[in-house]
């Protein structure tokens, strides 16, 4: 994407609010204007919708543990139903 500093999804289900757009951009869609929402905070909510606890499950790689979801991120509340 032409944007990688401000990005967009779409996702449906999983006891989120239906209809819903939160976050804004700059005029030029280029940069977040506001809160931000990192990929992690997407994969902390999944998880959460999914009744994964993301902030204590692990997986390996090459036989070392590693979180499912960056340590330092959180979900974003504004999006469940």
């Amino acid at each position: 994407d032409h944007w990688p500093e401000a990005w967009s999804v779409m996702m449906a289900g999983l006891g989120l609010k239906p209809g819903l757009v939160t976050g804004k951009t700059t005029a030029n869609g280029a940069f977040c204007d506001g809160a931000e929402h990192d990929i992690g905070s997407l994969f902390h909510t999944i998880f959460h919708c999914l009744g994964i606890d993301s902030k204590t499950t692990e997986y390996l790689n090459n036989g070392q543990p590693l979180p499912i979801a960056h340590d330092d991120m959180d979900v974003i509340r504004e999006v469940l139903a």
